[in-house]
């Protein structure tokens, strides 16, 4: 099953004042894979999720070379349409609002990603170790102040979210989970678990993705791809490809543009 998650670490959590580089970013926690969070939800640290980090097609790296890895300031909200909307079984435009950015929201910035293993926590089921994701973080926008104050007060939690298109399925005795597309982090008031440097919170509306919004988003390309490359295009087409290596298309629309 296909979903939209968003998924929380909390950083800052030993009351450290995190020091800023130069340009005042500061190195913090972002999540990790090879975890369960406190659901017992396992999340999967597959070639296919490792390589949105490496790949420089990727939605993630693009917006990270073009220095455009903005994240807003709390997830984007379910507007009434988009309510009635799921309500009737339809998520399209909900899918698209989690893939984009509002200037008006604009929180923070990302300038660099690591990626990388923790040796001490292994995984006992699987034998696999932690892999932590960290990233150079600095307030950006009409609301950076917020996360500034928060990053430079070593009495706060500060706490990103990722908003991500992901796969879920039963396996193992649990429900296991692949990232397929990371969007960006947002900066979130309401701190996740206390040291949760090594687990997620799972936000209240994720929400599955139908086979049927899929193809409304191909027809969507197919019908405005000669407007051109914008990001938004972009980015409906790295959600399409990425969603179609795990549900097969049931027609063949994606011959048009890819």
């Amino acid at each position: 099953m296909i979903k939209i998650y968003n998924l929380t670490a909390t950083v800052n959590v030993e009351n450290k004042v995190l020091k800023p580089d130069a340009n005042g970013f500061r190195y913090v926690n972002l999540g990790a894979l090879n975890v369960e969070n406190t659901s017992g939800d396992y999340y999967l640290a597959t070639n296919r999720t490792l390589n949105l980090f490496s790949s420089p097609t990727s939605l993630l790296n693009k917006r990270i070379r073009d220095k455009k890895l903005f994240g807003e300031y709390k997830h984007p909200k379910l507007t009434p349409e988009m309510r009635r909307e799921l309500s009737m079984g339809e998520s399209k435009n909900w899918i698209r609002r989690n893939l984009m950015l509002e200037d008006d929201r604009l929180a923070l910035q990302i300038k660099a990603i690591d990626v990388f293993e923790d040796p001490k926590i292994i995984d006992k089921k699987t034998g696999k170790k932690k892999i932590m994701i960290k990233g150079w973080v600095r307030g950006f926008g009409p609301y950076g102040k917020i996360v500034e104050d928060a990053l430079s007060n070593g009495d706060t939690s500060a706490s990103f979210s990722i908003r991500v298109i992901a796969n879920e399925y039963k396996a193992n005795g649990r429900m296991e989970i692949e990232i397929l597309i990371i969007s960006t982090w947002d900066f979130v008031s309401s701190p996740g678990i206390a040291g949760s440097s090594d687990q997620f919170s799972v936000a209240t509306e994720s929400s599955e993705i139908r086979i049927e919004d899929i193809e409304a988003i191909e027809e969507y390309i197919c019908h405005n791809c000669v407007v051109g490359e914008g990001d938004e295009m972009l980015e409906l087409k790295e959600f399409v490809k990425s969603v179609r290596m795990v549900e097969p298309s049931r027609n063949n629309l994606l011959k048009d543009w890819r």
